[in-house]
């Protein structure tokens, strides 16, 4: 699979290449487009690898009988040495995760707290209330990148500082970097998103895709997205004063002179 990946794929990336195969002997370019005129957008090419993934996977193939990968796999059960670690789904979101380095921003005599800025967004914790020498300096964050409402931030590898959480309204819901990015395109059209007194970024999204969805085929797009990412995602109800109940206090006269104290 990797190696079809790879020849079908992979190699007609802007700077693609095939490897040598004998020691002395240059790569031999495959591409023609060069990655210095179309660099790579990380979510895109993560995107291009689901889709490559999956028409692999729904793939007839003829060493598995004419199935594809996903009907072998559902027809036969596992195998007796098949090991699944009990870590896994932790694994599967450290696998996730990339380290980024990150400035630290903040400006004491302003009163601006310290905090660091990722994917147009702000991040505090208390930890970096009073570290006003880290301004200037450049720390390394952990991100989650299924889960952008908070980073780990560290020193060193062995050194974590604390997690800091994203401002509102992006501490809400659990959101990507893909959702982020596009939500801040919405947001810097003419007449567009705005997330200016919303309590959550991600239903604001939801609604604003959900009034353009008639008439915007990229708005329907986004939202079988949103469906496929979370189907069980409602956004948050706003509250409302008048549907909370109001305790009302009884009438006339209350006697405790026949209640026994404890």
């Amino acid at each position: 699979m990797f190696s079809r990946l790879e020849q079908g794929a992979l190699r007609d990336v802007p700077g693609g290449f095939e490897p040598a195969t004998r020691l002395g002997e240059s790569k031999i370019r495959i591409s023609n487009f060069a990655p210095e005129d179309f660099p790579i957008q990380l979510n895109l090419f993560v995107e291009l690898l689901e889709v490559l993934i999956a028409n692999y996977n729904a793939t007839p193939h003829p060493s598995l009988g004419s199935l594809s990968p996903l009907q072998f796999l559902q027809l036969n059960p596992p195998r007796g040495l098949d090991f699944t670690p009990s870590t896994g789904a932790k694994d599967a979101i450290e696998l996730g995760s990339v380290v980024v380095p990150l400035p630290v921003n903040g400006n004491r005599d302003k009163g601006v707290p310290v905090h660091v800025n990722y994917k147009y967004v702000r991040y505090r914790c208390p930890e970096l209330e009073e570290k006003w020498e880290l301004i200037g300096t450049t720390v390394h964050a952990r991100v989650y990148r299924h889960d952008l409402r908070t980073l780990l931030l560290m020193r060193s590898a062995t050194k974590p500082i604390g997690v800091v959480r994203a401002a509102s309204p992006w501490d809400k819901t659990r959101h990507d970097e893909t959702t982020r990015t596009l939500i801040m395109q919405w947001a810097k059209q003419p007449g567009g998103l705005s997330l200016a007194g919303s309590e959550c970024a991600i239903a604001a999204y939801v609604a604003h895709l959900r009034k353009l969805a008639p008439t915007t085929p990229k708005a329907v797009d986004q939202l079988a997205r949103m469906q496929q990412i979370d189907p069980h995602f409602q956004p948050p109800a706003p509250h409302q004063l008048m549907q909370s109940s109001i305790q009302v206090p009884r009438r006339g006269w209350v006697s405790f002179d026949h209640v026994r104290d404890l």
